[in-house]
């Protein structure tokens, strides 16, 4: 018995040591390539020749600070068609279609430590509410042409109140959120500055969207731009690559292949071999519960990359999302990998939100793992888009 035992332990040996060996050489580094990228025109190119009129809703008219304009003025389009006349007829219209904040009735108290000493803690209040926004495409002859779906009345939104939020006009991100000293005062400030305080959150979240529609009309009529910079990703060191020889050979393709898509003439056939690593690395991932956690990492942002380069944006979604979620704050900088896929998103989800699909209203995810989370999952209706904003509950 006890050479049979022998015999079944050294096969096991021979089985399960190279992978075990391929696991502890697994390692993976960062390359860049510079590269600059235009995509966009999904729907009709409006060239020199052509123009366009923007209307926003001139009753959400919160100025800027220094500034006597409305913060949907913060929408600047450069077109190659011109803006048209006013009073005169455009050849597009792009109307910006909400009535603004509707309060989720909805608010949550979080505890936080106050600013120069950690050890003291203070309070600051989570606003839940959705704000419904899409973008009307009209011709010449006043006919809908598309609906670009932005944000539905089932998207919940966070606003956050705090010490300093209503202190001068600096937009959210440009001021530092201060905690109440007390539960008491925080909820005497909200009972006597709830108006103002809603008009804040409305306002902070349209400025918000001002770039997002800007790259929704631009990829539906112009074109989106990733500015020439460094685009990374992940690949095998050169001293392990006979270990993991596929995976290897489709990073650097990868790369090269994002290198070479600059080039416009070309740009639609290097797609075509980026969606083959689409494909590579979609198989990796099907095993990726048996492989070295560097495997696993490279594997879902380079095929996150080839899947949102080359059209498959449900998959680009779910696993940058699940790349994110692993791998945040793990030795290399995120925040440099998480600007550089939202610089590539940028430039090609919508325009391939807006490629593939013939409905006349469509939901445009404008992050990176929104439509993996679950937001706008369904389409608004006009009652919901239109709908006046409710007060909400002291």
């Amino acid at each position: 018995m006890f050479p049979e035992k022998l015999a079944r332990t050294i096969c096991c040996l021979f089985f399960y040591l190279p992978a075990f060996c391929q696991a502890k050489q697994a390692h993976t580094d960062l390359a860049y390539t510079v590269v600059a990228y235009r995509k966009g025109a999904a729907i009709e190119y409006l060239n020199g020749n052509k123009t366009y009129k923007l209307l926003y809703p001139a009753q959400l008219n919160y100025h800027k600070a220094k500034e006597n304009k409305s913060c949907w003025e913060d929408l600047n389009l450069i077109m190659d068609a011109k803006k048209a006349r006013d009073g005169g007829v455009a050849d597009k219209t792009f109307e910006i279609v909400t009535n603004g904040l509707l309060l989720n009735e909805q608010y949550e108290d979080i505890e936080m430590p106050m600013a120069g000493n950690a050890a003291e803690k203070g309070w600051v209040r989570k606003i839940y509410f959705s704000f419904p926004l899409k973008i009307v495409a009209r011709d010449a002859a006043d006919s809908i042409e598309k609906e670009m779906l932005l944000c539905d009345a089932s998207q919940e939104l966070p606003g956050i109140f705090h010490a300093e939020m209503l202190e001068g006009n600096k937009k959210e991100g440009e001021r530092s959120i201060v905690p109440f000293s007390s539960k008491e005062k925080m909820q005497a400030a909200y009972d006597a500055n709830k108006a103002a305080i809603l008009k804040r959150c409305e306002r902070n979240q349209a400025l918000k969207f001002c770039p997002q529609i800007e790259r929704a009309i631009y990829a539906a009529y112009d074109f989106n731009r990733f500015e020439r910079t460094q685009l990374w990703t992940f690949s095998i060191r050169r001293n392990e690559q006979t270990n993991y020889a596929g995976l290897f050979k489709f990073s650097e393709k990868l790369k090269i292949c994002l290198a070479e898509m600059q080039d416009e003439a070309i740009q639609d056939s290097i797609i075509d071999i980026i969606a083959f690593a689409h494909q590579f690395y979609k198989k990796q991932l099907e095993k990726k519960d048996v492989l070295p956690d560097d495997i696993v990492k490279l594997s879902l942002y380079n095929g996150a990359m080839a899947a949102l380069v080359s059209g498959n944006l449900q998959d680009a979604d779910a696993w940058y999302a699940e790349f994110c979620h692993r791998y945040t704050g793990q030795g290399y900088a995120p925040t440099m990998l998480e600007i550089n896929f939202k610089n590539l998103f940028d430039v090609f989800a919508p325009y391939y939100q807006l490629k593939q699909s013939a409905a006349l209203q469509v939901i445009m995810h404008m992050e990176p793992g929104a439509a993996h989370n679950g937001l706008a999952a369904t389409p608004a209706s006009n009652e919901n888009t239109g709908t006046a904003a409710a007060a909400g509950k002291k």
